[in-house]
């Protein structure tokens, strides 16, 4: 594209129009055509407005922008060099003109600035987001100090060009005009560049040096954690004048969208210009100038190859490459070329002097013999094979767009496999063994398999144990509590979660009697012990027959009626055996005799002379108090002279 079009497509982004009264199909599409361009207008055209109120207070003193349009590149850095007190940085000062400084590409600060106009939606763009990341930077005190006070010696000409760089970059690399936003060496050299030149059309091009050529950033992953070694060593050869820094590339690692659009900056910032030749005229790179080429007499200024054939001098072509399966062909042709002025480069998916017949790579073994195993299918408009290896969507991918052999996708990455092979929630690791298809997967607790696809088993209960030993209350306690026996179960479960079926019985219980020779008995107990109990067991006999209703003796029939209820004897697990115990005895026995409770709730003489005396003792405290206030009255009447009656 010539600097006119530039100036034309800038204008069109800027410039408002006038509705025209012609009132044919035309005028409308014109008209249509100036709404759009007046839509987008706002991008470029910057002007001092009011600041919104959330951040009306903190934007007050910052300098106000200039009111212009957003300067190219080019322009934006020259003004932010000659701004800065001491010329140029460092970095900065091999850099050609349209390349941004690498100060600001490599600075922390510019380039959250940067990732904001990425980020912010293309409807705030324009006045109002400049104003706002002004006043971003205004409020950065430590910048204002060294850059605005010192390098920049309070130069706004200055600031406009540093966050013109931002901008321009910024939409750069989002893909918005690219062609107006990115480095370009050819507006750079102006209009006068090929104005005179001899046998050119007067329009600047610009071609990538063949050194350059041998990488792509379609090579890098989608999900890419770092910069790989092959796009470092295509950087490095970059020329110095050229080169935007190493670090600003990181900042796009793992978004290929936006990494893409840098590595086209860059690519756009180090193409050399040219002067576009006539025809049958090309440009010699050494002499720099346009030379007449008469080979290029036979393509007519066009091209005879048929399906996408491209036509070159005769003198350019080689034999077929090795591997191609066109080596016999290239010897055989390689005499006839020498009395030919063109011959076309046929895409491989074609053959002829014009390429006009199709050919099938893989029926001629050279695709089978890549894809295998899978099968091969020609695909005549690819430049690189001429066919592709049908690859199962699932295991495999193609290695890359020049290479269509099937590469295995590794287990735990991307693709159908997001959250890899295993089942169940199992986390996918990759193994260190170089193989791609090789992973182990951690499942859940309980599941097992390879890819966790067995499911735990499900959960039983246990066999009841065997009955304890007798567990025996302490004689004052033997009113209360009944010498029991227990025995327990457990919820066999091979997975959280898991949760028995059935009654949730978990401890059974029975009574112990005293007086039996079972094992139970006669191993928790001494005989010393033993006779306590008995004592106390007598007494609790006596006290019961007293207490019942209707004065029946509580027989140990009735004691034992609740254990033998299933029900009342489910789980207890927060409760001590004790209390577990004492919830089984019977309700006469628990509550005992009503008039008996009533009894045991009366206050005795001491209770009652105890609140006696609380109570006159708080009428004694208030006597005191009143007292006090009459007292405090007279003194501060006295004090005035008022005469007062005690």
């Amino acid at each position: 594209m010539s600097h006119i079009d530039y100036q034309l497509a800038e204008r069109t982004h800027s410039q408002p129009h006038t509705p025209m009264r012609v009132r044919s199909p035309a005028a409308y599409l014109i008209g249509l055509t100036a709404c759009l361009a007046t839509a987008l207008a706002s991008i470029y055209e910057i002007q001092q407005e009011s600041y919104p109120i959330k951040i009306w207070w903190q934007c007050q003193g910052v300098p106000n922008l200039q009111t212009q349009k957003v300067k190219y590149l080019e322009d934006a850095t020259k003004a932010f060099y000659l701004a800065r007190l001491a010329g140029r940085a460092r970095v900065d000062r091999d850099l050609d003109d349209h390349i941004p400084p690498a100060s600001i590409l490599s600075s922390e600060r510019y380039m959250k600035m940067v990732q904001q106009v990425i980020e912010e939606s293309q409807e705030n763009l324009g006045s109002q987001f400049m104003m706002r990341i002004n006043c971003d930077l205004f409020n950065d005190l430590e910048w204002v100090q060294k850059d605005y006070d010192t390098d920049l010696s309070r130069n706004t000409n200055g600031v406009r060009g540093l966050l013109d760089i931002i901008y321009r970059i910024g939409l750069c690399v989002r893909g918005i005009d690219k062609h107006l936003n990115c480095p370009d060496s050819c507006r750079t050299k102006g209009l006068k560049f090929c104005k005179n030149a001899v046998h050119s059309i007067g329009v600047c091009g610009a071609y990538v040096p063949e050194e350059l050529r041998l990488y792509t950033a379609e090579k890098e992953e989608e999900d890419a954690k770092a910069i790989s070694e092959e796009f470092r060593r295509w950087h490095a050869m970059i020329p110095p004048a050229n080169r935007m820094p190493i670090s600003f590339f990181q900042h796009f690692v793992g978004r290929k969208e936006l990494f893409i659009n840098a590595f086209e900056a860059q690519v756009a910032a180090f193409k050399v210009p040219f002067c576009i030749c006539e025809p049958f005229y090309s440009y010699d790179r050494v002499k720099e100038v346009c030379v007449e080429d008469k080979a290029d007499y036979a393509c007519g200024g066009g091209n005879p190859c048929m399906n996408g054939g491209e036509c070159q001098k005769a003198l350019q072509t080689s034999k077929g490459e090795p591997g191609s399966g066109r080596e016999a062909e290239g010897e055989e042709e390689e005499e006839d070329q020498k009395n030919r002025l063109f011959v076309c480069k046929c895409l491989p998916a074609f053959r002829g002097e014009l390429c006009e017949n199709d050919f099938d790579p893989c029926a001629a073994g050279i695709g089978v013999k890549t894809c295998q195993p899978f099968k091969c299918v020609r695909v005549p408009e690819d430049p690189y094979n001429g066919f592709k290896c049908l690859c199962p969507p699932k295991t495999h991918k193609p290695k890359n767009p020049t290479e269509p052999v099937c590469v295995p996708i590794a287990a735990c990455k991307g693709g159908d496999l997001q959250s890899g092979p295993c089942r169940a929630g199992g986390r996918c690791e990759q193994l260190p063994t170089g193989d791609p298809l090789d992973y182990k997967c951690h499942c859940p607790p309980g599941y097992g398999g390879r890819n966790c696809e067995d499911a735990p088993p499900e959960p039983y209960w246990s066999s009841w144990s065997s009955w304890g030993l007798c567990k025996w209350p302490k004689p004052a306690e033997a009113c209360f509590q009944r010498a029991y026996q227990e025995c327990t179960r457990q919820c066999i479960v091979h997975a959280p979660g898991q949760i028995c079926q059935g009654p949730g019985r978990r401890i059974r219980y029975r009574v112990c009697d005293l007086n039996s020779d079972d094992e139970a008995v006669t191993k928790s107990l001494t005989p010393s012990q033993k006779e306590e109990l008995q004592v106390a067991f007598s007494l609790c006999a006596l006290s019961s027959t007293a207490l019942s209703p209707g004065g029946k003796e509580l027989e140990e029939e009735n004691l034992l009626e609740p254990m033998r209820d299933l029900n009342a004897l489910d789980d207890w697990v927060n409760a001590g055996p004790e209390e577990a115990t004492y919830t089984l005895l019977p309700a006469v026995f628990r509550l005992l005799d009503q008039a008996a409770l009533e009894a045991v709730n009366w206050p005795t003489l001491s209770d009652l002379a105890y609140l006696t005396g609380w109570i006159y003792a708080c009428i004694l405290l208030i006597a005191l108090v009143f007292l006090w206030i009459h007292l405090l009255r007279v003194w501060i009447l006295r004090y005035y002279d008022v005469d007062v009656d005690i």
